[in-house]
């Protein structure tokens, strides 16, 4: 086999290792959003509540970024601006068992690209999560390319060579979930970036509820079919 497609392949089972694993992203059962006043949480034991940015429960406390295991269940702690939510991930969650494979696109090179990233400078966008709410986000700059016969530019952030991109194209809601992720790799001070598409991945929310997922920004919002990457969670009987 090829470079191009041994990679892609090895793309594949990182993914399956994320979402599948015992505590992956399909495992998540639960995001408990919380405040200063103590309250109890379905399936868990006592009392919860944000005590100085960290979740404090009973006989616990989860500071920022951090995670514990209880009876079982991974608790994580997750902040959004100002608020913090308490995060369940259980291995046992029909979610994560139900789950037979994701479907994917075809490897075809056509979808894999160069383009050229533009860093931004004090820039910010007002970035929608899928609950509605809008967080100001800052951009990592900005990857300009083609595809499918169309000049695209996309909103990206992170820092370091590995940009974020969240997209959506023709195929939303048709072969494909509602919008997907797409990270890009610039490299060298030139700019030059690599735009596969092949490696396009469902958000987290197409495989639990709970995630409060980033939609597409205007500009990241194809007008082309884009057969590439993966397309839909395929659930077990």
């Amino acid at each position: 086999m090829s470079e191009f497609s041994d990679g892609w392949n090895r793309w594949r089972q990182q993914r399956w290792a994320a979402v599948d694993g015992e505590f992956g992203i399909a495992a998540l059962v639960a995001t408990h959003w919380l405040s200063t006043t103590p309250q109890a949480l379905p399936g868990l034991p006592g009392e919860w509540h944000v005590e100085r940015g960290d979740i404090v429960g009973d006989d616990l406390t989860i500071e920022a970024g951090g995670e514990a295991l209880l009876g079982g269940v991974l608790l994580k702690h997750m902040q959004r601006d100002d608020q913090i939510a308490l995060r369940v991930f259980d291995p046992d969650s029909p979610g994560r068992t139900s789950l037979d494979r994701i479907d994917v696109f075809p490897l075809d090179a056509e979808w894999k690209t160069h383009g050229v990233f533009t860093p931004a400078v004090d820039e910010s966008v007002g970035i929608e999560a899928i609950d509605g709410y809008v967080q100001d986000t800052a951009v990592a700059g900005h990857v300009r390319f083609e595809i499918g016969g169309e000049s695209a530019s996309f909103v990206v952030t992170g820092e370091g060579p590995e940009k974020f991109a969240t997209f959506g194209d023709a195929t939303n809601g048709v072969d494909t979930y509602g919008f997907r992720f797409l990270r890009i790799r610039v490299e060298g001070d030139d700019g030059a970036a690599i735009v596969d598409f092949n490696r396009a991945y469902l958000p987290n929310c197409a495989f639990a509820d709970g995630y409060v997922c980033p939609l597409p920004p205007a500009s990241n919002r194809l007008h082309v079919r884009v057969p590439a990457g993966e397309r839909a969670v395929v659930r077990g009987d």
